[in-house]
């Protein structure tokens, strides 16, 4: 029986809650945004992770921007235990490494560079730039062609029932 690793061809991970630890500062992020934007609007938008709400508007484009000034100067992203260790062997092996999010592409890139981790992924995508959210399998779809793999020769990790959903395609 093949080893994991030689059995796939590209390792596609999902970001928050998978690469990276998922953070505890989701209820300041909360009030941070009731603070800018009306108590509407302030529902609209629980947490930081609701990221496809921020797709509309010019309200959401402002805060938008101060969400990622804020990411960028006062958040330490950390990767979960062992991911530095997994991504730098799959390299070694000559593997394609890529990430699809629901999260905002920005943010994550922000964060990839904060954590010096870029350089691993040959790829990094998201539902803001395809229109597409998991479950919808269009994202892993569109990462597996723009890399020139087939599906068959793809293994996506996540940590969510819309991830396994979106696999199972």
């Amino acid at each position: 029986m093949p080893r994991i690793i030689e059995k796939y061809d590209l390792f596609l991970f999902d970001w928050d809650g998978v690469l990276i630890r998922l953070y505890k500062h989701t209820k300041l992020y909360g009030r941070l945004i009731s603070a800018i934007v009306s108590i509407e609007g302030a529902k609209h938008y629980s947490t930081i992770f609701d990221e496809s709400a921020y797709r509309k508007g010019q309200e959401n484009m402002i805060l938008g921007k101060f969400l990622n000034f804020f990411i960028k100067h006062f958040i330490k992203p950390r990767l979960n235990y062992g991911v530095n260790k997994i991504i730098k062997e799959l390299k070694r092996h000559g593997k394609l490494v890529a990430v699809f999010s629901n999260g905002n592409k920005g943010r994550i890139m922000i964060k990839m560079e904060k954590l010096g981790i870029r350089k691993y992924f040959d790829l990094v995508s998201s539902n803001d730039e395809i229109g597409f959210s998991k479950p919808n399998p269009a994202g892993l779809i569109f990462v597996a062609k723009a890399l020139k793999v087939r599906p068959e020769r793809c293994l996506y990790i996540g940590d969510k029932h819309t991830d396994i959903m979106a696999a199972k395609y």
